[in-house]
């Protein structure tokens, strides 16, 4: 079986609703074709802006290089500064 390692960013607002059920379908897709999938979450949004005073760490870069693929979905608010 075929597996793939992936960096999920569920980031603010639609994203914590959509990549739930976008996550499900990749499963069902994966059992179906013989694939498997290792997620990764990071916990980056503007709430850990809020938290940190950045968007995500420093070493988001080499966290994400980790996995072959990446899941982001929007983060930010207006209020939070692009760093």
């Amino acid at each position: 079986m075929k597996s793939y390692s992936i960096a999920v960013v569920a980031g603010d607002g639609i994203g914590k609703e959509v990549i739930p059920p976008a996550l499900e379908v990749l499963e069902a897709c994966g059992e179906r074709f013989g694939v498997s999938f290792q997620w990764k979450h990071f916990d980056w949004s503007a709430d850990y802006y809020f938290q940190h005073g950045r968007m995500m760490p420093a070493t988001a870069p080499s966290s994400i290089a980790s996995c072959g693929f990446n899941c982001w979905a929007p983060w930010g608010m207006s209020i939070c500064p692009i760093t």
